[in-house]
């Protein structure tokens, strides 16, 4: 019969010994690296850009959405100019606007498809200047029905983003635009206006507007 030699609870000690100071240095060392000082890792480092009011963003992706009337036209006589209408305006800073209302719509409950309302837009967005870029390289006029069915897209897109917004914040924005285009007739850049009272200098037809508006006027120039 085979005899089992048992070690000693001395020799048992020894034979464990430096397992035991390797696991006591192991968990030494991990508690003194920085990764694991930093707790939150990374995250306690990035600083995220707080959000203006949503009611700052809302007017320019209303006027951005304005400006696609002129899309049309301006693709069958100068695609070149058409590119360019999507890099300035209102649209030199819809990216960041778009982002923004759509991060308001995700914390505040009001729809739980941001994900696809935002890439939607810029998928259609980038649809369009894509059709102008082709035409562009190819020293052609892009087909008229072409042109339409990319800039319906956008309208959609706008729409599906815009209806997260809350009614009196649309309202809003769409007085703030009023201000905006009054200014524009009347010239009167520096005007105040009443909130019950006509656009200054007799601007015949002209809407009336509030003062608040014309408040986020003057932030948003």
């Amino acid at each position: 019969m085979a005899t089992t030699h048992l070690l000693r609870p001395c020799a048992l000690q020894r034979a464990t010994a430096p397992f035991q100071r390797t696991t006591q240095s192991s968990t030494a060392l991990i508690g003194s690296s920085p990764a694991h000082a930093a707790g939150p890792g990374l995250n306690r480092y990035i600083r995220r850009k707080t959000l203006d009011p949503l009611e700052t963003y809302v007017p320019l992706v209303l006027e951005a959405r304005g400006v696609l009337s002129q899309a049309k036209s301006l693709a069958a006589k100068d695609v070149g100019a058409a590119r360019e209408l999507l890099r300035q305006g209102p649209f030199s800073g819809l990216r960041d606007n778009i982002r923004a209302i759509g991060e308001y719509a995700a914390r505040d409950g009001r729809t739980t498809e941001v994900g696809p309302l935002v890439t939607g837009f810029f998928k259609a967005l980038e649809s369009y200047d894509q059709l102008l870029y082709n035409a562009l390289r190819d020293k052609a006029t892009p087909k008229p029905d072409e042109v339409e069915a990319r800039i319906q897209d956008l309208y959609t897109a706008f729409d599906r983003l815009l209806a997260t917004v809350p009614s009196d914040i649309l309202d809003q924005a769409n007085r703030v635009l009023e201000v905006a285009a009054a200014k524009a007739a009347t010239g009167a850049v520096d005007a105040s206006f009443s909130s019950a009272g006509p656009v200054p200098n007799g601007g015949a037809g002209a809407p009336v507007v509030d003062d608040e508006a014309a408040e986020l006027v003057m932030l948003l120039r």
